[in-house]
């Protein structure tokens, strides 16, 4: 017995029928429009460079069928989707299971720290202090959030006795994607894919993911991230007349960066991981045979 062959177009068969787009999003990955409501635009990895300069994604090596799909369009978009999906399985995360940025070091879990750069600039952490007039890359930084958590300086130019303030500070997210900052003379700034906006006083703002931009009535701008596993960590960038002044506030999470390695050489008495607080599995309830 043969059965009648039924073609259909591809995009009938989707949950949203009509286009492509349509199931993607009014803005899908790639279309350069506004950061779509999900977060699977949110789980991309930055790609390497090969020899040619052109950007690679790793996962097109392990799956180069998707590379098929490249290019504009909505087979395209698909297949980016598929990849970022992919991706967000193949991540390297925190012990707390968050699936974020690895930085590329041995972080320390901690259930509360406390670190700040302030001044002309005094670092400290968890009870140590020291000095450090240059500029910190990576002054903090978390692997505990998806796409990561990274707390950064620019140092002065140096003044004719030696010293430096913090031209600006910025906290880096979203696999280096999304960049708030705030600078010495108060300019505060999102930058996100490609688009920059400025935050006035009294305003706040959600990034989506558990980040939350708030700029204070003072002009100082806070950034908290919660990665809905009990882990949370907050900044605050502070003017104050010659530099920005930074503080930071975390629970539950591993962390690294200058900060932490700084404390450990300075005298750091607290630096020690604190064992991972338990979490108990759900009990099976027994079967009961009436």
């Amino acid at each position: 017995m043969s059965y009648p062959v039924i073609e259909r177009p591809i995009e009938t068969m989707l949950p949203f029928p009509g286009t492509l787009a349509g199931a993607l999003g009014a803005n899908p990955p790639g279309s350069g429009g506004a950061r779509p409501t999900d977060t699977i635009s949110r789980l991309a990895n930055p790609g390497s460079v090969n020899a040619a300069g052109l950007s690679v994604n790793p996962l097109s090596l392990m799956f180069p069928g998707l590379s098929l799909f490249g290019g504009g369009g909505g087979f395209g978009n698909l297949a980016q989707t598929l990849m970022q999906l992919l991706q967000s399985l193949f991540s390297t995360g925190g012990q707390n299971g968050a699936g974020g940025f690895p930085y590329g070091d041995n972080e320390q879990y901690f259930n509360n720290a406390n670190g700040a750069s302030v001044g002309d600039p005094h670092l400290s952490f968890n009870g140590a202090h020291w000095d450090n007039m240059g500029s910190q890359p990576d002054l903090l930084h978390s692997d505990s959030f998806q796409g990561g958590y990274q707390v950064s300086t620019q140092a002065t130019p140096p003044s004719p006795n030696g010293v430096t303030y913090n031209q600006s500070a910025t906290v880096t997210t979203n696999y280096g994607g999304t960049n708030v900052s705030l600078d010495n003379a108060g300019n505060a700034t999102i930058a996100e894919n490609g688009n920059q906006y400025t935050i006035q006083p009294g305003q706040t703002i959600d990034l989506g993911n558990g980040e939350i931009v708030q700029r204070n009535g003072d002009g100082s701008l806070q950034v908290t991230c919660d990665n809905g596993n009990g882990g949370e960590i907050s900044t605050t960038m502070r003017d104050n007349g010659q530099g920005v002044d930074v503080s930071a506030t975390a629970y539950n999470v591993d962390l690294g960066g200058a900060l932490v390695s700084g404390a450990a050489q300075n005298g750091g008495g607290t630096l020690i991981p604190l064992a991972r607080p338990h979490r108990a599995q759900p009990q099976r309830i027994p079967e009961v045979n009436l």
